[in-house]
């Protein structure tokens, strides 16, 4: 798996946006991420974020509409989530699941094993276990589609290996 870049800019660099067209880029950012304002702003909390979910979901909210300016550095935050989204939604598609007799599907990657079950509604819950230490990331809402519930897969998997690493982190300094 290569490591590349995926830029998809169709501005001049050197030329800033109007706040307008900050906005809908960054609105148009959003939607590829597939993330409502609350999921994004848990997201942001458990990758830093001091926060609380509530300030960073208002603040979304307030940028989304054009209430407040789009901040360069939540453009760049949001940029970078959208390139790495692109590059694991790739490693996805060449990903083998398994597909059990419920309907449900399976596979193992990074030492995880990621589960998509068949819900009501057509709608797949997502759920990952790490292997060594049984760890299981925060779960996501349901996700409306199989192929939804695959690159949803993803950004958990990437997530949960940021946490596993965290909690060895943690779990070694404890040690000392």
């Amino acid at each position: 798996m290569s490591s590349e870049l995926i830029v998809n800019d169709d501005h001049d660099l050197d030329e800033p946006l109007t706040p307008e067209a900050r906005t809908a880029e960054f609105k148009a950012r959003l939607d590829e991420l597939e993330e409502g304002a609350a999921e994004l702003a848990r997201r942001l909390r458990g990758l830093g974020d001091y926060r609380s979910v509530s300030t960073i979901q208002r603040s979304f909210q307030r940028m989304q509409s054009g209430e407040i300016a789009v901040s360069g550095e939540m453009m760049v935050i949001v940029k970078m989530l959208v390139n790495q989204q692109r590059i694991r939604n790739k490693r996805a598609s060449v990903l083998e699941w398994n597909r059990k007799a419920n309907g449900a599907r399976s596979t193992t990657e990074d030492g995880f094993i990621i589960n998509l079950n068949p819900e009501t509604n057509s709608r797949w819950s997502v759920s990952l276990t790490h292997i060594e230490t049984e760890f299981r990331p925060t779960w996501p809402r349901w996700q409306p589609s199989l192929e939804a519930a695959k690159r949803k897969a993803m950004t958990c998997l990437a997530d949960g290996i940021l946490e596993v690493h965290e909690l060895a982190a943690i779990a070694a300094a404890e040690k000392k």
